[in-house]
């Protein structure tokens, strides 16, 4: 009894494995590269370097706010302060 209630199991898997793979598949529609948003990458790395070169005049800028004459003022105005 065992054995034949194995051998039926095996068949209806079997047969469900053959009848899913003989099914009819849609295809699927395959759409041209641009639509897919191919990475281009020379197109990346011009916005990678604007985007350094933007960081860079940043720090410039920074470099230009934080005068070392002005800390010179601030130790004079912390010295001036009665604590």
């Amino acid at each position: 009894m065992k054995k034949i209630t194995v051998i039926l199991l095996s068949l209806t898997i079997l047969a469900i494995f053959f009848v899913s793979g003989c099914l009819n598949i849609k295809e699927t529609k395959t759409e041209p590269a641009e639509e897919q948003g191919v990475i281009n990458y020379e197109q990346q790395e011009n916005n990678d370097l604007d985007e350094l070169s933007n960081d860079i005049s940043n720090i410039e800028n920074l470099d230009n706010d934080l005068d070392n004459e002005d800390l010179a003022n601030l130790e004079q105005d912390l010295k001036d302060i009665e604590w």
